[in-house]
């Protein structure tokens, strides 16, 4: 036995098997000296670590003495055993090559589920640079996997790692040019819990909203009405409120649009924001008050000291269930936002009235503004509240409204629908159509934005009056639903009351509130006149949200 010889085939069976001296060493529970020592010839194994140690080196005894391989025990047992290691074995570059090869053909799938799918239900990137970002990823991840899997073929690696680096500046070419005239805005809530999403044209100065969608996605909602500079303010009075503050080219005016995102109360049946604002509402520190607001038949009335400021429900612009806007000859002056801690309760034939929590009051400017907090439930003590007018108070001034309206022909003839007054133009004299008419173009001046109702009018009666003047009840069951999310659903059972006057080409409605009364200067009917329509299909209408 040559010691020299075993030695150095000691080390090429070692090498072989891709080991170092020390992992040797601990397979066979000797030192790496010892296993230097006979590398070197400088000592052999002992006897008994020989059948250990050919079996690591995957030789025979006989092999190991002679300090040589047989050439059919190679090919037989010792080749096999290393393609069946080679085999089952990955190296740490071999896994992260797989795993940016994965990612990369997902970022793929990707762009083609959006191409294909995405497109056609109005899906887009949150921004438009996404979708070239998402190209480029897929790119470096497969250079990544290149570079790695072709490290024994140089030549092929450097010719695709070139080929795939060209087409990521190609990429990134074609997303700065695409985009030069499109701003992406994006505006997160305070403690992420929502995200307003726009894009604005800087060639024409037109604004669209964007709704959130899946992941990344969002889905396009509504234009802002006028164009816009390119400055937007861009203010969260609440977690789901955003409002957008803009100067608009077309008139050189202040406007603004809020999205909303949330609910409160029973959800998207929610009515318009004044209606649940039930009393009077204060800002107040530990010894003054400053602002005030409170609501009436009048309207809505905001107060600050002396000053007192009026807005008609005309002139109140309803955005969401969750804000509105009080404007002045059509431009925005406050915008109104229930907040988080608002409690609705769901009684009085259905509506919702604010029991506790705050609002947010914010003046519509360009300049910085901070939301003004206004709580409900003040005590008079407090503050001094003007009594409120009785049921019978408010009814005689609804009524006089209507008279002064039917007596003004100019008037009626340039009358437009609002959540206040409707004009019913027919020659019917059925007090029951015209209460169904009445119901529906209700609905549609209260339309939510990208929220349908499906209304069915099951019963209506004749409270007081007769043709000429009456007041009249309308129980419907109205579903609602959002085309864009089907768990977006609901159903509600809710009782209106009309007061209704007859003009020249047809009647003047009003809707009645629950504190008024609208029976005012009217009798009761001689005889009960109720109509029963719930499974009739003429009684059932369908309106569309606002999109």
């Amino acid at each position: 036995m040559n010691s020299r010889k075993t030695g150095a085939f000691i080390s090429e069976c070692r090498k072989a098997k891709g080991m170092t001296q020390q992992e040797l060493a601990d397979a066979l529970g000797v030192t790496n000296k010892a296993v230097s020592k006979w590398e070197t010839g400088g000592g052999m194994p002992d006897i008994s670590l020989l059948i250990p140690l050919c079996e690591v080196l995957g030789v025979t005894v006989e092999e190991l003495m002679d300090g040589k391989k047989s050439e059919q025990k190679v090919t037989k047992k010792s080749r096999i055993a290393d393609l069946k290691r080679k085999k089952y074995s990955l190296t740490k570059k071999q896994v992260l090559s797989i795993l940016c090869l994965v990612l990369s053909a997902l970022g793929v799938l990707m762009q083609i589920l959006y191409e294909a799918v995405g497109k056609r239900y109005r899906l887009e990137y949150m921004a438009g640079w996404m979708w070239y970002a998402v190209n480029g990823i897929c790119l470096i991840l497969v250079i990544i996997a290149v570079w790695n899997l072709l490290a024994e073929k140089n030549k092929i690696r450097y010719r695709m790692t070139l080929i795939l680096l060209l087409l990521c500046v190609v990429n990134l070419g074609a997303g700065f040019l695409k985009n030069e005239n499109i701003r992406d805005v994006i505006s997160i809530s305070p403690g992420f819990h929502n995200i307003a999403v726009m894009r604005q044209n800087l060639e024409n100065g037109s604004v669209v909203t964007y709704r959130p969608g899946i992941l990344w996605f969002v889905r396009e909602s509504n234009p802002l009405p006028y164009t816009a500079d390119e400055k937007l303010k861009i203010q969260w009075l609440e977690q789901d409120v955003c409002a957008i503050t803009y100067t608009s080219p077309d008139d050189n005016e202040v406007h603004q649009y809020v999205m909303t995102y949330g609910v409160r109360g029973n959800g998207i049946t929610s009515p318009p924001v004044y209606q649940v604002l039930d009393g009077a509402w204060v800002q107040k520190d530990e010894t003054t008050v400053s602002w005030a607001l409170e609501t009436d038949v009048d309207g809505v009335h905001l107060r600050k000291g002396n000053k007192e400021y009026l807005y008609g429900y005309d002139d109140c612009v309803q955005f969401g269930t969750l804000a509105m806007a009080l404007c002045h000859n059509g431009l925005p002056q406050w915008t109104v936002s229930l907040n988080k801690d608002c409690i609705m309760n769901n009684e009085n034939q259905g509506h919702d009235f604010i029991t506790e929590g705050t609002i947010s009051l914010c003046k519509v400017s360009m300049a910085k503004t901070a939301p003004i907090i206004l709580e409900g439930g003040i005590p008079e003590e407090t503050y001094e509240i003007k009594p409120s007018p009785t049921g019978e108070e408010q009814g005689k001034l609804l009524v006089d409204e209507m008279k002064r309206m039917v007596n003004s022909l100019g008037e009626m003839e340039t009358l437009e629908d609002s959540a206040s007054y409707l004009k019913i133009v027919t020659d019917s004299t059925n007090p029951f159509d015209i209460g169904r008419m009445a119901a529906e173009q209700e609905d549609k001046v209260r339309s939510v934005n990208g929220i349908d109702v499906g209304v069915q009018i099951t019963s209506m009666q004749l409270l007081a009056g007769d043709i000429y003047d009456f007041l009249l009840e309308v129980n419907v069951t109205e579903n609602f639903s959002n085309p864009e999310n089907s768990e977006e659903e609901s159903e509600a059972d809710l009782s209106r009351k009309y007061r209704i006057m007859k003009c020249d080409d047809g009647y003047l409605a009003a809707p009645v509130a629950i504190r008024v009364d609208g029976t005012y200067g009217l009798e009761a009917p001689a005889m009960e006149q109720k109509l029963e329509t719930a499974n009739d299909s003429a009684y059932y209408y369908f309106v569309a949200g606002q999109r």
